[in-house]
């Protein structure tokens, strides 16, 4: 997932987001495609979206 500890992952925009807990930097992001609603679930491991 990330070498970040404990990232903020979002869904906005067709884009999926992860985010520095601790700053709120933009450490990664992957526009998926179309432009709406983005539904994101993750675990230790993984991001689903």
């Amino acid at each position: 997932m990330s070498n970040h500890p404990n990232p903020i992952f979002t869904g906005i925009g067709g884009r999926v987001v992860a985010i520095n807990r601790s700053n709120g930097e933009v450490i990664w992001k992957k526009h998926l495609g179309g432009s709406g609603f983005v539904t994101v679930i993750a675990d230790a491991t993984t991001v689903f979206v």
